[in-house]
């Protein structure tokens, strides 16, 4: 993760972090023996509190949608977001 529960609030994979992690990881293992995953939670990072929570998908999403809050997608990162 390039931002996590232990960070502040952030994409938690922006389009360039993946493309910097790919090049070096492609330098040192084969492309034949490469997988790659693609996560598929959030994290909640509330104002003004210490830690965050992880939350999955369907977490995620019910708290956009309790909150009344469209997911929008920030074009500098390429990641959504609410």
């Amino acid at each position: 993760n390039e931002h996590s529960v232990e960070t502040l609030a952030g994409p938690l994979a922006s389009i360039e972090w993946v493309q910097n992690n790919l090049k070096t990881i492609a330098n040192e293992i084969p492309a034949e023996k490469l997988v790659i995953g693609f996560g598929n939670y959030g994290i909640d990072w509330k104002e003004h509190q210490a830690t965050a929570q992880v939350l999955t998908f369907a977490q995620t999403m019910a708290l956009a949608k309790s909150a009344n809050s469209p997911v929008s997608l920030d074009p500098a990162s390429g990641t959504p977001y609410f």
